[in-house]
């Protein structure tokens, strides 16, 4: 059996200060918004009373800032009838938030404040039963409508103007010339308001907001559909990338071609850019909000997006953003309780959560290496240029294996001329290549196993050619995915020898070579840099012999 006291609980607290009483506000607003039923219970019309004694005592500014929060929940017409009973910046903020069924806004609307009921013209969203008690109550937008222009009922001569005087002291005796005139006036009358009331819809307009966000202000004829929306839940959300239009109002910072989609009035609804700079007051320095320039987006903008965009590709990188969030945070508590950031830590906890640092790091590492497949498979990332001897890169990658393989009596023996091989890649990329490619290697030969690389070129290209060890041999397709679960002494990643072979040819590929296996051979050819292109090489007197691995 479970029992629910959170309300209880909340009625204990005391709210002698202002931020107590805030937290008292949330927390009613959220147990009473949730509720089906209120009215009834005496604990609930304790609460009640107490909401209705902090709206009394908290400024309505603050409550309509708590009650406007995104993710509010108000779905209870006794608590909404209890908020509208008084502030109209508490009414309005209420009443725009308020999610309720067809019914319960059907019993409410009569019920409410006629002051309140004028707040419900600004919802686009209302069930038709309720926007029909609001017109049988003559609820209706206030702004009243502009006169009709002359030239609206231009086609009427002046003498030909129809009024109840005219009709009364007419001394015009044929009947039915006196009613063509007056069905001319009426037709006349209804093309005006046809052309008035006809939404156009606008390129852009000037606006202001307060401190929030709000617009409280909007250039003609964008006044009465802009004012009082909320700019930062209207922003658009696009794949990979969060919310941050309420976080660069919160740090008072400009706003740059930001993307919001408005609903309402055909004039206005659709996807905006916003552009706007903070303002201050010129006495005090007081932030007192933005001003700036909405723009509709062009028409292709509008345009639904191509399915092929929705690639694979996209979906794993999306994944790899939702994943590194969680072990970024497990990493970084595991850090402070290893270095004893918040205070002394015993031995055994530091011992564990230096563990779990070093396998959140392996994990981001991986995720690294997926997205760095992804893009290149995709196409969405391309390789730095730059310039560097592959000679150099391959000498020094097979000297860092020298001491991992010699506890096994196994080696790599390099065969190279004694010439340089510029390739178009930088330093950083060509290392990480040929490392995910003899690592791997290396990490399958067995004790004593040694094997042997050729390093060889033209003006054109340049080739490594790599004896496969023995255990790589039987497998099919070294480029497959591998089921392996056995720990090898050496590995070039987290996801096996098929991955990291994948994503060296993916490197490979995007660098204008190419990576293949051909009689027992892994066979990497990259172009070669023209002979003007400078290379940085550290060293120019190798001898034309093994290295000294292979020595």
């Amino acid at each position: 059996m479970h029992f629910d006291d959170r309300l209880a609980t909340v009625l204990r607290a005391r709210s002698g200060n202002r931020h107590a009483a805030c937290t008292q506000f949330r927390q009613l607003l959220d147990i009473l918004g949730s509720e089906t039923h209120i009215i009834g219970n005496t604990q609930k019309d304790r609460a009640l009373a107490r909401l209705h004694d902090l709206t009394q005592k908290l400024p309505a500014s603050t409550l309509e800032k708590i009650i406007r929060t995104p993710g509010t929940r108000l779905r209870n017409p006794e608590l909404l009838a209890t908020l509208c009973d008084g502030n109209p910046k508490l009414s309005a903020a209420a009443l725009s938030v308020a999610r309720l069924t067809e019914e319960e806004w059907a019993d409410l609307i009569p019920q409410l404040p006629i002051s309140a009921r004028g707040f419900l013209r600004h919802r686009r969203d209302l069930p038709k039963a309720a926007e029909r008690i609001l017109a049988d109550l003559g609820v209706q937008d206030l702004v009243l409508p502009g006169p009709v222009h002359a030239a609206n009922s231009s086609s009427l001569e002046p003498s030909e103007q129809v009024t109840v005087d005219h009709i009364g002291v007419s001394h015009e005796s044929d009947i039915s010339s006196l009613v063509a005139r007056i069905e001319t006036y009426r037709q006349s009358s209804t093309q005006a308001d046809t052309i008035r009331s006809r939404p156009k819809r606008m390129a852009g307009c000037d606006f202001a907001t307060d401190r929030a966000g709000r617009i409280n202000w909007a250039g003609e004829p964008a006044t009465s559909l802009l004012v009082g929306f909320f700019l930062p839940i209207h922003e658009a959300l696009t794949e990979g990338h969060d919310r941050q239009l309420g976080d660069l109002i919160r740090r008072r910072q400009p706003i740059s071609n930001i993307r919001i989609d408005l609903s309402g009035a055909e004039a206005i609804s659709g996807p905006w850019n916003v552009n706007a700079s903070p303002r201050f007051d010129k006495e005090t320095g007081r932030f007192i909000g933005y001003a700036g320039r909405l723009s509709r987006l062009p028409d292709k903008d509008l345009l639904p997006e191509d399915p092929d965009t929705d690639s694979k590709s996209d979906k794993i990188r999306q994944m790899l953003h939702e994943l590194r969030t969680p072990v970024n945070a497990i990493q970084g508590f595991a850090e402070v309780i290893q270095q004893q950031v918040l205070g002394p830590a015993p031995n055994e906890y530091r011992a564990l959560s230096a563990g779990i640092a070093v396998d959140a790091a392996r994990l981001l590492a991986g995720f690294e290496e997926v997205d760095r497949l992804t893009k290149l498979q995709s196409g969405a990332m391309q390789l730095t240029e730059g310039a560097c001897d592959m000679r150099e890169v391959v000498t020094d990658t097979v000297k860092r294996l020298e001491g991992p393989l010699r506890p096994r009596g196994a080696a790599l023996g390099l065969h190279c001329k004694d010439e340089t091989y510029p390739v178009a890649l930088t330093e950083e990329d060509a290392q990480q290549m040929i490392w995910r490619i003899l690592a791997t290697v290396a990490g399958a030969l067995a004790p004593g196993e040694v094997i042997e690389l050729h390093l060889s070129g033209d003006n054109m290209t340049l080739q490594l050619a790599v004896d496969l060890p023995m255990a790589m041999l039987d497998t099919e397709d070294l480029f497959a995915p591998s089921t392996e679960t056995r720990t090898r002494p050496l590995s070039a990643g987290m996801f096996g020898q098929g991955f990291t072979l994948r994503l060296a040819r993916a490197e490979s590929k995007a660098a204008g070579g190419t990576c293949n296996i051909i009689d027992e051979r892994l066979i990497l050819t990259l172009p070669i840099l023209t002979a003007d292109t400078q290379i940085n090489s550290h060293s120019n007197t190798e001898e034309n012999s093994p290295s000294p691995i292979w020595q």
